[in-house]
């Protein structure tokens, strides 16, 4: 999460940019869900303020440990993990990366485990000691914008936001309805 944080930050500098607090900027991932590293994606929300609840976050599935920032208007920024710190960290977190591997959980690994990455390393080292960056010119993104408009389901009675909602015999049904997908089921 530390290093997702700091890959956004990073990128927001570049961009000349303040973290989002409304809806004008946004990230891209290159992980994916089936990434281990989701925590990399936690620390990019939580430095650039681009939060998949707004709507500001995409997940682009390439497996790396980059990410693509942008503001129409501006350039987009691309950041990635150098191959020079990643082999680091394996060399500098390999007690943390053990205990990880042995099923610990990050805040059941000890303290001095933890400091010693991060407060006696990682956040000593600059920008350019970790990432790479590019500057994307002409970069073109025409987000989605959501209607907010909700319906009630003509089987269930629930509200559904309206691009959610399919349409069977010209009545509105929300998906677990239309498809048959049991309430108790995901």
């Amino acid at each position: 999460m530390p290093i997702g944080f700091l890959a956004g930050q990073y990128a927001l500098e570049l961009l000349e940019i303040d973290k989002e607090m409304n809806h004008q900027t946004y990230a891209f991932s290159e992980m994916s869900q089936k990434d281990s590293n989701g925590c990399f994606n936690d620390g990019i929300q939580a430095s650039t303020g681009c939060t998949y609840g707004k709507g500001l976050m995409t997940l682009l599935g390439y497996g790396k440990l980059s990410m693509l920032l942008y503001r129409p208007g501006k350039d987009a920024v691309r950041v990635s993990l150098s191959n020079e710190f990643l082999d680091a960290l394996l060399v500098k977190g390999a007690e943390f990366f053990q205990q990880r591997k042995a099923g610990k959980e990050p805040s059941d690994i000890p303290g001095r485990v933890v400091d010693q990455l991060l407060s006696d390393w990682l956040l000593k080292l600059e920008y350019k000691e970790m990432f790479r960056h590019e500057i994307i010119q002409g970069f073109h993104f025409k987000p989605v914008r959501q209607s907010g408009v909700r319906k009630k389901c003509s089987e269930c009675s629930e509200y559904v936001y309206e691009p959610d909602l399919k349409v069977s015999n010209d009545k509105l049904i929300c998906k677990p309805d239309y498809y048959g997908i049991p309430r108790n089921s995901v």
